[in-house]
C-alpha cells in the first residue's frame, strides 16, 4: 500500500471494533426512535459508509473517518434487530426468527467466496493468466 505507514494501518483496523464496543450509544438511540426506525438508520448508516469507503483512494484519515462510521453503522444492527423480533414475533418463534436473521451474514459469506472463485478464475482462464493486464 503506497502512502500507509504500519501505524496508520493498525488505527485503521482498530477503529472498526473500537465503534463496534461503542454499541452504547446505538442502544440509546434505539430507545428513542424505535426498533424499526433503528434498523433502518443503522443499515443505511452502514450501507452508505461501505460505498463512500470505496471511494477514498489512498488518503488514510479519510479511511480512517469512514470506517468509523462504519462501526457505528454496524453497532446498531445487531441491537435493533433483536429488539425488533422480541417486537414483532411471539415467545414460540422468536428462536426461530433470530436464527434466519443471524444466519444471513453466514449465508452470504459463503454464497459471495463460490462467486468470487468462480469470476476470479473466470478471468483469470479468458486473460490466459495475465490477471492485471488489465
Amino acid at each position: 500500500m503506497v502512502g500507509v505507514t504500519l501505524t496508520s494501518l493498525m488505527l485503521l483496523h482498530s477503529l472498526l471494533p473500537l465503534m463496534l464496543a461503542s454499541l452504547f450509544s446505538p442502544v440509546l438511540l434505539l430507545t428513542k426512535i424505535g426498533a424499526k426506525m433503528g434498523l433502518a438508520l443503522s443499515l443505511i448508516v452502514w450501507s452508505l459508509s461501505g460505498i463512500a469507503n470505496a471511494f477514498v483512494g489512498k488518503t488514510v484519515a479519510l479511511h480512517v473517518a469512514i470506517r468509523s462510521v462504519f462501526g457505528l453503522g454496524e453497532a446498531g444492527n445487531f441491537p435493533a434487530s433483536i429488539k425488533t423480533v422480541t417486537e414483532w414475533f411471539p415467545k414460540r418463534e422468536r428462536s426461530l426468527a433470530t436464527g434466519i436473521f443471524n444466519s444471513g451474514s453466514n449465508v452470504g459469506a459463503m454464497i459471495s467466496a463460490l462467486l468470487f472463485h468462480g469470476v476470479w478464475f473466470t478471468s483469470v482462464r479468458l486473460l490466459d493468466g495475465r490477471w492485471r493486464s488489465f
